[in-house]
């Protein structure tokens, strides 16, 4: 198999197994992930009546924010392609006995929609590692009613510790790092330009820094962890066991140096990103997708 498809093919598998090992995945320890998907939601204007696409919904944080806002018709479909994520979200709605939420489980590039069918379109905590995020944005772009919001969050480049990691790849190969997860939006002008570039108007980032304690020891830095940071990269699936033991080794080494008494705190720069579809489609921008 040519090591880019087997990189890829690894990614997914990678992705899947990540999410899918996660049963409760709302009250996992130090956890922002509601209160992330609250702020979304609040920075978009929601009537009785919109009809809502949650891409990527997990748990359905986000759907599940915004149902109980929506009556007159109003609804929101949620998709994921983790049937443990959609198993915690069918018992949380079905506790709440919330019924204008319809799941279902498909891959975020499987989906088809008529133009023009959705008022909103929000994809919380997901979109940076969801492969090719342009080709989804016109999608989004084409799927949205006149005048409708697409909001998304998204981190910097160097969130998450992720500089650390690049560090150790280079120290260890002696070339330069690939792009991790976060680089393709990893900035506000590449947020704007994204969107820009989709067909979106009225474009609007809010940027929160924040830091969360975390232990990056906790478990070793092995290949698939580096395949989910830098997105299923050709050279991380080229990496040898004794690379990933020296990346392991040189990233433990970093980690150590910054932690204090009170533990290791990881800086994270989040956008809360939204755009308006202010204009009536034309055949050239439906012909895109």
């Amino acid at each position: 198999m040519e090591l880019q498809t087997l990189a890829q093919a690894n990614f997914s598998r990678v992705v899947g197994d990540l999410y899918n090992s996660r049963s409760n995945y709302d009250e996992e320890p130090e956890t922002w992930h509601p209160t992330v998907a609250k702020a979304l939601v609040d920075r978009v204007s929601i009537r009785p009546d919109h009809f809502v696409l949650d891409v990527a919904t997990g748990t359905g944080l986000v759907a599940r924010h915004i149902a109980p806002r929506l009556f007159s018709g109003g609804k929101v479909i949620a998709i994921d392609n983790s049937s443990t994520m959609l198993r915690q979200l069918e018992a949380k709605i079905n506790e709440a006995n919330i019924e204008n939420v319809v799941v279902e489980c498909k891959d975020a590039h499987a989906l088809k929609f008529e133009p023009e069918t959705f008022d909103l379109i929000f994809c919380c905590e997901a979109l940076q590692i969801l492969k090719n995020s342009p080709q989804l944005l016109v999608s989004w772009r084409k799927w949205l009613r006149p005048g409708g919001t697409v909001g998304f969050t998204a981190y910097s480049k160097d969130s998450a510790s992720l500089p650390i990691y690049a560090k150790a790849y280079e120290d260890v190969t002696h070339k330069k790092a690939p792009p991790n997860m976060f680089e393709g939006l990893g900035s506000e002008e590449k947020c704007i330009q994204a969107l820009s570039d989709a067909g979106f108007v009225d474009i609007a980032v809010k940027t929160e820094h924040t830091f969360h304690r975390t232990n990056p020891n906790a478990a070793p830095t092995d290949h698939d962890f580096l395949r989910f940071a830098f997105l299923g990269h050709s050279d991380i699936e080229a990496l040898s066991s004794e690379q990933i033991k020296s990346i392991d080794s040189a990233a433990k080494m970093a980690f150590n140096e910054r932690t204090s008494s009170v533990g290791y705190f990881e800086r994270m720069k989040r956008f809360y990103v939204t755009g308006h579809a202010n204009e009536v489609i034309n055949s050239s921008q439906m012909s895109s997708n």
